[in-house]
């Protein structure tokens, strides 16, 4: 049986940052300000502020979509979508069948 973590093992200030990968990004906020702290090699991370407004919460987050473009470059797994496939050939539509559907789109008013 396992036990809950008690509030003070869940308490941030314990938590581990050795899981971010080099070229992660990291962002947080207080009460004024939006801070994006940038990897930088072999230093200190680069911390920038912005104000907590509309404006600088559009910079934090082109800041974040840039550097992702340009970090995490062959580091995305795309996951393909499954190829679309057709339960049979489609049929050309029989001569009764095409004046029924051209009726039905005049009677809509799709054609004149």
């Amino acid at each position: 049986m396992t036990s809950r973590p008690t509030a003070s093992a869940m308490h941030p200030d314990t938590f581990t940052t050795e899981f971010l990968p080099a070229w992660a990004v990291t962002c947080w906020c207080d009460d004024q300000f939006v801070y994006v702290a940038l990897p930088v090699k072999n230093a200190a991370p680069l911390i920038q502020k912005f104000p907590l407004t509309e404006g600088g919460m559009t910079k934090a987050i082109n800041i974040l979509r840039v550097q992702r473009q340009t970090l995490s470059k062959g580091r995305v797994h795309k996951v393909s979508s499954p190829p679309i496939t057709r339960y049979g050939p489609l049929k050309p539509l029989a001569d009764k069948d095409r004046a029924k559907v051209l009726a039905a789109m005049r009677k809509a008013g799709i054609l004149r």
